[in-house]
């Protein structure tokens, strides 16, 4: 299904993204104003628009989009959805806004990792016009009128993250500063399976590290991933998701100072996955760990050869 009750008035649409069920999830928050966290991609708004009217809610209610980054798996359907949202306004990272304005750097930085699959995956990426844009500091807080949401900034999967803490929920909503949780791991072998997002080009794991560690001081209870859903025992998946930083990164070191480039990290990452962390009768969809594998594995050959210069 589309649309799930997670009760305390939280509701998760999946919107296929990639036109895969359970990778990409849009959550709304309803309290006496409405806000969604993630807008998700441009081909994902026809489910967030049906979402909405599924529950009840009409356009001119829903006053907050609010993106984590502005990845285009997570913002780029903003823009879109502006036009059907009449008093909605996009909160985003400061160093993320203009270019949710402006959306051609990202749109070709996208089409430079997505190639050919670009306009199936993202469609039209509508810029957000300037007076619907907010930035909000570290710290600031959003009253959805008896739900407040607290912004903090939190880098590393890229410099322009936000996460959102609800305090009706105890829930974080870190975007991907907690990662990517295999929802299919969840269905078919009831393990709660993570891999850190370190997608090409700014993937900075000390960052990453500092900024989970800052969710987990807020003790929640559960979080809310945009890849995918929501799950409890958010404390020790928090410390899980810092351990799982730390050792996929000195693996692709090892690779690089024994003179490996970009495929011999790709292959190691692959074995580390499949004969260190998964049991053997536990295997992801090969679409989705084949994706993650290709972008985590240049994110992290990027990170450490520019280390290596630097």
């Amino acid at each position: 299904m589309s649309l799930v009750d997670l009760g305390g008035r939280t509701y998760q649409i999946d919107v296929h993204d990639m036109g895969i069920p359970e990778r990409t999830a849009v959550y709304v928050l309803r309290g006496e104003r409405t806000a969604l966290i993630e807008s998700g991609p441009t081909p994902g708004a026809s489910y967030v628009l049906a979402g909405l009217k599924a529950l009840g809610v009409r356009p001119e209610e829903v006053h907050y989009i609010l993106v984590t980054h502005i990845h285009l798996d997570h913002a780029g359907g903003s823009g879109y959805l502006l036009k059907h949202l009449p008093n909605a306004r996009v909160y985003v990272h400061a160093k993320g806004a203009r270019h949710l304005n402006d959306p051609s750097r990202l749109i070709a930085g996208a089409r430079e990792i997505y190639g050919a699959n670009f306009d199936r995956f993202f469609g039209e990426v509508v810029p957000v016009p300037a007076d619907r844009l907010h930035s909000p500091t570290d710290g600031e807080t959003l009253d959805l009128g008896g739900r407040v949401l607290t912004f903090y900034d939190t880098p590393g999967h890229a410099p322009h993250c936000l996460s959102v803490y609800d305090s009706a929920t105890r829930g974080v909503f870190p975007g991907d500063a907690a990662g990517i949780r295999f929802y299919s791991l969840v269905k078919k072998c009831g393990l709660e399976f993570l891999l850190p997002s370190a997608v090409p080009p700014q993937f900075e794991p000390e960052a990453a590290i500092a900024s989970a560690r800052r969710l987990r001081a807020l003790e929640p209870e559960y979080v809310y991933f945009t890849h995918f859903g929501r799950a409890a025992g958010a404390v020790e998946l928090l410390d899980r998701y810092c351990d799982l930083v730390r050792q996929m990164t000195a693996m692709a070191q090892s690779v690089i100072e024994a003179g490996g480039d970009w495929p011999a990290v790709r292959h190691r990452y692959r074995e580390w996955i499949t004969t260190e962390l998964l049991p053997p009768d536990c295997r992801p969809d090969p679409e989705n760990l084949t994706f993650d594998l290709d972008l985590n594995s240049m994110g992290l050959y990027q990170y450490l050869k520019k280390s290596r210069k630097d």
